[in-house]
């Protein structure tokens, strides 16, 4: 549903106040420009997938929205109930600009992904796909550097899609309800420090959004599996259009990622982890941070893996097992640690996740503290969720 069918006043004066919607300036590098429009349509699609999903019937309007703020940040809002009420989601165009960048800079480079030898295609209409030099094989470009930049950029809206899964949750569990009766507004931001005597409940509910896109994340890359295992590949000839062969690579870097069960727990990983990564931690004191509305970034970096490992060992989601889902996990992280190195000239700096694991008790009682707030609040979220099911285990 689009938002001018649903105009409200509130929600225009909300978005006018974060930076208003996204418009191409003419100062923006034409690569920023495309990046974003490009990845509106992809990003409002999973907003309306998850929205069919997940809500019932006859519950409010969700829209998404681009917000011209180059912060790496996002936001949700929900307005007052009446006639045109609407939940939304923002993503700042900073956030999108940010991830292209560093996913390129990661991933795209011929040494930085394996994606196999793929021959090259016939003709020389698939040259016309152009790429940033800095990305091109030695002896010049090849259908496999192709490749690489295509991974780069889908891993890069995968990061998105984490950051919108976050949101969507803050939404879908009745979080934004729950800031109101502290804040008097129903609008939360996915980083933000500032100090906050509903701390505590706060960053439960960050908790929460981040485990539950992180559930989110696998589960819908679990749900595709079949579809990208299979995917049958278009026949191009030496005169394919330039559509046709974005539709082609873009096929290949999904079967890549998506195509067997060990490629959706790594994409699902890389997902997450590298949103955080991208946000420079510094390590973590093993002190609570308290008054703040948000953890630690490395705290929020190793809910990424320690949710992965509660849905291997929950064993509702075949075929993971702790056996395959831990290890694996470890190894991305280490490779995506070695990345950020090689594009900093510097060493792999694990610091940050590291200081969480050198931590575990203070970690964990971390993670107790929290779950302890989140089950003081779950009845009045259990009666604000705009979705179906369950908050969490042991609910009514």
């Amino acid at each position: 549903m689009a938002i001018e069918e649903t105009y409200n006043e509130e929600l225009e004066r909300f978005i006018a106040s974060k930076g208003g919607r996204f418009e191409p300036a003419d100062w923006m590098p034409a690569g920023h420009v495309a990046a974003i429009s490009q990845s509106i349509p992809i990003f409002r699609n999973s907003c309306e997938t998850m929205r069919r999903h997940f809500y019932l019937d006859g519950q409010r309007p969700l829209v998404l929205e681009v917000i011209s703020n180059e912060n790496s940040n996002a936001t949700c809002y929900a307005t007052k109930a009446g006639p045109s009420e609407t939940d939304l989601i923002g993503i700042y165009s900073g956030s999108i600009i940010t991830a292209f960048s560093w996913f390129v800079a990661l991933y795209a480079s011929p040494d930085s992904l394996d994606v196999g030898s793929i021959p090259d295609l016939p003709g020389e209409n698939w040259k016309s796909i152009q790429i940033d030099p800095r990305y091109v094989s030695a002896d010049g470009l090849t259908c496999s550097d192709i490749l690489r930049y295509f991974c780069a950029h889908q891993m890069a809206i995968a990061s998105m899609e984490f950051l919108i899964r976050h949101e969507f949750a803050h939404v879908k569990n009745g979080h934004l309800e729950l800031v109101n009766t502290f804040r008097q507004t129903q609008m939360i931001e996915m980083i933000n420090t500032e100090e906050a005597p509903d701390w505590l409940y706060r960053q439960a509910l960050e908790m929460d959004a981040d485990c539950n896109a992180v559930l989110i994340q696998l589960q819908w890359g679990l749900s595709r599996l079949a579809e990208y295992q299979d995917a049958e590949l278009p026949i191009l000839n030496a005169n394919a259009s330039v559509a046709d062969l974005n539709t082609y690579f873009r096929s290949l870097a999904q079967h890549c990622l998506y195509g067997t069960v060990q490629a959706v727990v790594s994409s699902t990983v890389i997902a997450g982890y590298t949103f955080f990564r991208m946000l420079n931690p510094s390590p973590w004191d093993g002190e609570i941070a308290i008054g703040k509305t948000h953890p630690p970034l490395p705290i929020r970096m190793s809910w990424v893996l320690v949710m992965m490992q509660t849905l291997a060992m929950e064993g509702n989601h075949p075929p993971l097992t702790i056996d395959d889902v831990l290890p694996l996990a470890i190894e991305v992280v280490a490779n995506v640690e070695q990345k950020f190195g090689e594009v900093l000239d510097s060493k792999a700096d694990v610091t940050a996740i590291l200081s969480t694991l050198e931590q575990q008790q203070r970690a964990l009682e971390y993670d107790r503290i929290l779950k302890a707030a989140w089950a003081e609040i779950r009845p009045f979220l259990n009666k604000h969720k705009r979705g179906k099911g369950k908050l969490a285990g042991g609910d009514d």
